[in-house]
């Protein structure tokens, strides 16, 4: 079974951040995650691709901000799919990242919550 939590590397390098800042860039992430993930939906519904692709980009910035490492490639293959007008591929991938989602935000919201440090299992 894959592993959904966080590479600690992305977020330690922000170390010039206080852990309050960390915290509060990870809630930040995952709001913004949320959003894209909102947004590339109705796009898909409304065969816009370019929308798509955008949403996708977006939301992958924010993944490799806080180290979602499978949660990042799936959004870089949707976001190919999307850019080369393939729709199913697209559709799939949207999938996927939709079904890792919430093992990935709750991985966030722990970092978030100052709960837990990112890369612990």
């Amino acid at each position: 079974m894959p592993w959904f939590g966080l590479d600690d590397k992305p977020l330690a390098q922000l170390s010039v951040f206080s852990d309050a800042e960390r915290h509060a860039i990870a809630k930040d992430a995952a709001s913004a995650i949320t959003n894209q993930f909102d947004l590339l939906e109705r796009a898909l519904a409304t065969s816009d691709l370019e929308t798509v692709a955008e949403a996708a980009h977006r939301a992958r910035n924010e993944t490799l901000l806080i180290g979602a490492r499978p949660l990042t490639n799936l959004l870089a293959d949707l976001e190919r799919a999307a850019r080369g007008g393939e729709q199913e591929s697209a559709s799939a991938a949207a999938r996927q990242a939709r079904a890792i989602w919430p093992a990935t935000q709750a991985a966030i919201d722990k970092v978030a919550a100052g709960a837990d440090q990112p890369g612990s299992p």
